[in-house]
């Protein structure tokens, strides 16, 4: 029960924390027509419209936190759908959203989640019962 606590309180504080602030502090600094170079890192490569896109990408490796660490103790296989459905999501958010400047990078994303992807389906092949 303790370190059940201790999950959540660490998974609330740095999965959900540090991005929420990062992009309020995105928003503020955005908004007052300067981006602060400790900042830069988030909006960085991507189009002027979408410059949060790098909390959308942590929003991402927080769900597959939260697959791993509240579904563990079930079986395996509902962790791999969950990751099916998280990256089918991620996706589909990158196809509509086309958050980056240069093309070159978002071919590179698409082949990242399309990889992640057919890791997730092998899983799932190599897990189901024969």
């Amino acid at each position: 029960k303790q370190w059940y606590q201790r999950r959540v309180r660490v998974l609330i504080v740095y999965c959900l924390g540090i991005p929420i602030a990062a992009y309020l502090m995105l928003v503020k600094s955005k908004s007052s027509g300067v981006i602060v170079s400790a900042l830069s890192f988030i909006s960085n490569g991507y189009n002027s419209t979408k410059s949060y896109w790098e909390i959308v990408v942590g929003v991402r490796k927080f769900a597959f936190i939260i697959l791993a660490v509240f579904l563990r103790q079930l079986p395996g296989i509902y962790q791999i759908y969950g990751g099916v459905w998280v990256l089918v999501c991620c996706l589909g958010s990158q196809i509509y959203s086309q958050p980056y400047q240069n093309f070159a990078v978002t071919k590179l994303e698409y082949a990242s989640l399309f990889m992640q992807f057919i890791t997730m389906v092998s899983a799932l092949i190599y897990s189901s019962p024969q």
